[in-house]
C-alpha cells in the first residue's frame, strides 16, 4: 500500500470497561472509564450482534461486536481514511462479559 507499514502495536483498552447494548436501532457502546460514547450510529444485526459505521472527511470507520454464550465480548474496528493514512488501521479484542444490565 504506496509504502505504508503496518504492525501490531498494544492499545490502552486493557483497562476498559464497555457498557454494550444490542437493541435494534437503539443499539450503543459506552466506555465507563473515560464516559466516552463513540460519534457512531449502532445497528443490531441479531439479538447479539451489531455493527457500527460513522462517515466523515472521506473517511470510513466500521466497528462490530458480537456477544458469545459464553460470555465473551468479541470486537473488530476498521478505519480507512484515505486523507490520514497513518490512522487507517484495524483492530480487534476478545473480552469478558462481567455482567448483564436489564433496561
Amino acid at each position: 500500500m504506496n509504502g505504508d507499514r503496518y504492525g501490531f502495536t498494544k492499545d490502552s483498552t486493557e483497562d476498559s470497561v464497555f457498557h454494550v447494548t444490542i437493541n435494534g436501532d437503539k443499539s450503543s457502546v459506552y466506555e465507563s472509564v473515560s464516559g466516552v460514547y463513540p460519534e457512531m450510529k449502532y445497528t443490531a444485526l441479531s439479538s447479539n450482534t451489531m455493527v457500527g459505521e460513522y462517515q466523515s472527511g472521506g473517511g470510513i470507520t466500521v466497528e462490530t461486536w458480537s456477544i458469545t454464550t459464553d460470555k465473551k465480548a468479541l470486537y473488530s474496528k476498521v478505519m480507512n481514511i484515505p486523507g490520514m493514512q497513518q490512522l487507517t488501521s484495524t483492530k480487534s479484542f476478545v473480552g469478558d462479559v462481567v455482567g448483564t444490565c436489564n433496561q
